[in-house]
């Protein structure tokens, strides 16, 4: 006898978060191990604050896929953000996002372009393995480098770009004015036209 179906619920409608069943029985029911992160631990998952927190070490690394279908575009501080799912992800594993672009109006806090997820590759080394936008949602996987750090991506033109990627956090804290100094005179010595005076 075949083994049958496991009730994956069937919400709709506007009150579809509190009718969902919780995520879980879809990965598993997949055969797949299955751990959650939320900001306020909402069912049985890790509360992590995406804003502040850093990964616990017993999590880090400790995934082949993290998934943020719906996370990121309502924390405010990105760099953590995509930081933390950097963090969970052991060497090779696939991070996959799928988020809001210009298209969902007003959704969330944030909406993605695809420049930000071509320079989060770039800093970071990630190699895309789904690249899809249709002009209202943005999925990306994305595979992470086994020794590569998370670095904060930069939007420079590519010729200020760093040869070697480094991480905005890891700058001396004089704040952005330093960091605004250092481009505008790599500006100058270029001689670029539109160079900041």
């Amino acid at each position: 006898m075949a083994a049958s179906a496991p009730n994956l619920g069937e919400p709709s409608g506007a009150e579809f978060t509190l009718k969902a069943p919780p995520s879980d029985r879809f990965w598993t029911s997949l055969g797949l191990e299955y751990a959650a992160i939320d900001y306020g631990g909402h069912r049985n998952s890790t509360a992590l604050d995406f804003n502040r927190d850093a990964v616990p070490r017993r999590l880090q690394g400790a995934f082949d896929l993290v998934v943020n279908a719906g996370t990121t575009e309502h924390v405010a501080n990105q760099d953590n953000a995509f930081r933390i799912i950097h963090d969970l992800a052991c060497g090779d594993a696939i991070m996959y996002h799928e988020v809001p672009t210009g298209g969902m109006g007003d959704h969330g806090l944030i909406s993605y372009n695809p420049k930000f997820f071509s320079r989060l590759c770039y800093c970071t080394g990630y190699q895309t393995v789904l690249d899809s936008n249709d002009g209202v949602t943005i999925r990306m996987a994305l595979r992470k480098r086994p020794t590569g750090s998370f670095k904060t991506p930069l939007d420079l033109p590519d010729e200020l770009m760093p040869k070697q990627p480094f991480d905005l956090a890891r700058l001396p804290r004089f704040g952005l004015w330093t960091a605004f100094k250092r481009v505008r005179t790599a500006l100058r010595r270029r001689s670029l036209p539109g160079a900041i005076d």
